[in-house]
C-alpha cells in the first residue's frame, strides 16, 4: 500500500513539476490583443486580426501566479491537519504555549524568516521567468540543475563546510553540461536552414544570440539566488520543528504581498517596451480578458503550483538521493518531450522544435544526469573518500519520534511534523 501510494505521489509530482514549466512557456508564446495604445508584434504574432496582438511576456505576473499557488498550500495544511489530527489535546497545548512570551518571539522570528525567504523566492523566480522568455523550456529545465553547483560552493566558502571529492567531480560535470546547453542554443541561433543548406545568418540575427545569452545569464543568476535561499534556510531553520506545507504557504503569502504591493506597481511605473512600461499590468488584464486560452492557462498554473508542493513533500518522506536524481531527470525528459509534441501538434505555434543542434543539448542532459548521480554519491568516483557529516542521510519525517529534540517554532500544531532536514519542496 505504501509503495503504491509512493508511486502515485511520484507520478503526480512529476506531472505537476513538468506542467509548471510547460504552461509558463506556452503562455509566453501565446499572442493576444492588449490595450489599444499598444503596438503589435508582427515578428512573433499575426496582426491581421488585431493590430495590438503581442506575446504574453509577463514574467512578474507569472511570479505572482506562482505565489498564489503557494499560498493555497494553507488549504493542504488544514486538510492534512483535519485528516491526521489524533487528539484535541494538541490544540489545547498549542493555545497554552502561544500565550508564552518566548513562543511569541519565536513566531515573530519565524515570520521574519518567511518574509526573507519570500523575497528570495520573488527575486529568483522572476529572474528565471524572464530568462525563460529567451530560452527553450528544455534548456531552462536543464539550467536549473546548476543550483547544486552554487549551493555547494556557497556552503564551502560561506560556512567552511568540506566538499568531498565526488561532489567536486559532480560539479565539474554539471558545469560541462551547462556549457553544452549554451553552445547548442547559440549555434541554433547563429545558423538557419535555407532549402537544404545551412549558412550563417546576417548581422541582424545577432539579437537572438544576445537574447539567448541574456536568458542563460538570468536563469543561472536565479539559481544563485535559490542556492543562497537554500543555504540560509538550512542554517537558520536547522533543528527547528515546523510543518513544511505551512512554511511554503506562508512564504507564498509574503511573496504575493511583495509582488503585488511592490514589484508589479514598480514595473508598471518604470518605462519600457511593454506598452510603454517595463511590465504593463493594465495590458496584462486586457490580454487575459481578450484570450480565454491565457485565462485558462493561468488558472491551471495556480492549481499546478499548489498541488506540486504537497506531492513533493509526500514523496520526500520516502525519497533517497538516487530517487531525487531520477525524478529530476525524468522531469527534464517530460518537459522536453511535451514541448516537442506541442510544437508538432500546434504546427510550430507553441512548444520547442527538434533541431540539428538538439543532440548537443542531449549530451548536456546526459552530463547533468550523470553529474547529479556522482554529486549525490551514487557513483563514487573517489574510492578514498570518507563519509562526513554531510553524507549522513536526512532524518525521515512523518512520526513523532523523528522529531525528538527539535525545538518547536510555531508550537505542535500538526500531528505530522516534518524535520527541516527533509527536502523542502519549491517551484521556481
Amino acid at each position: 500500500m505504501v509503495k503504491a501510494r509512493f508511486v502515485i505521489f511520484t507520478i503526480c509530482m512529476l506531472i505537476t513539476d513538468s506542467a509548471n514549466t510547460v504552461l509558463k512557456k506556452i503562455q509566453y508564446q501565446t499572442c493576444a490583443p492588449g490595450l489599444k495604445t499598444c503596438k503589435g508584434n508582427p515578428d512573433e504574432c499575426s496582426i491581421d486580426l488585431h493590430p495590438t496582438n503581442h506575446p504574453f511576456d509577463k514574467a512578474f505576473f507569472q511570479t505572482a501566479i506562482m505565489f498564489v499557488g503557494e499560498s493555497l498550500c494553507f488549504l493542504w495544511y488544514f486538510i492534512q491537519k483535519l485528516l491526521f489530527s489524533k487528539k484535541m489535546e494538541r490544540q489545547q497545548i498549542l493555545d497554552k504555549t502561544l500565550s508564552k512570551r518566548h513562543n511569541f518571539l519565536n513566531i515573530l522570528k519565524t515570520l521574519a524568516m518567511f518574509a526573507l525567504f519570500g523575497l528570495c523566492d520573488l527575486t529568483g523566480t522572476t529572474l528565471a521567468g524572464i530568462g525563460l522568455i529567451y530560452v527553450p523550456g528544455s534548456a531552462f529545465q536543464l539550467l536549473r540543475g546548476s543550483v547544486i553547483v552554487f549551493t555547494e560552493l556557497g556552503s564551502v566558502f560561506l560556512f567552511k563546510q568540506r566538499c568531498i571529492c565526488h561532489r567536486w567531480i559532480g560539479i565539474m560535470l554539471v558545469v560541462a553540461a551547462l556549457a553544452c546547453i549554451g553552445v547548442a542554443g547559440i549555434l541554433d541561433k547563429l545558423f538557419i536552414k535555407t532549402d537544404s543548406q545551412s549558412q550563417i545568418t546576417t548581422p541582424n540575427a545577432v539579437n537572438p544570440v544576445a537574447s539567448y545569452v541574456i536568458g542563460i545569464a538570468l536563469i543561472v543568476s536565479s539559481q544563485i539566488v535559490a542556492s543562497i535561499q537554500m543555504i540560509f534556510e538550512e542554517k537558520m531553520l536547522k533543528g527547528k520543528q515546523i510543518n513544511p506545507t505551512f512554511m511554503i504557504g506562508f512564504e507564498g503569502i509574503f511573496g504575493l504581498v511583495m509582488c503585488a504591493g511592490i514589484a508589479l506597481p514598480v514595473t508598471n511605473f518604470i518605462r519600457g517596451d511593454d506598452c510603454g512600461r517595463f511590465e504593463n499590468i493594465q495590458d496584462t488584464f486586457a490580454m487575459l480578458s481578450q484570450s480565454k486560452l491565457l485565462l485558462v492557462l493561468n488558472i491551471v498554473s495556480i492549481f499546478s503550483f499548489s498541488a506540486y508542493n504537497p506531492f513533493s513533500l509526500a514523496v520526500s518522506k520516502y525519497l533517497s538521493a538516487v530517487h531525487r536524481t531520477i525524478i529530476d531527470s525524468c522531469t527534464v525528459v517530460v518537459v522536453w518531450v511535451s514541448l516537442i509534441v506541442v510544437n508538432l501538434l500546434s504546427k510550430r505555434k507553441w512548444g520547442e522544435p527538434w533541431t540539428k543542434f538538439s543532440p548537443i543539448q542531449l549530451a548536456g542532459f546526459v552530463l547533468v544526469v550523470f553529474g547529479s548521480f556522482v554529486f549525490n554519491g551514487t557513483f563514487n568516483c573517489c574510492s578514498t573518500s570518507k563519509k562526513t557529516k554531510q553524507d549522513v542521510p536526512a532524518i525521515k519525517s512523518g512520526t513523532e519520534e523523528d522529531l525528538d529534540g527539535y525545538e518547536p517554532l510555531l508550537g505542535r500544531s500538526s500531528s505530522i511534523n516534518f524535520a527541516l532536514s527533509s527536502t523542502l519542496a519549491r517551484n521556481d
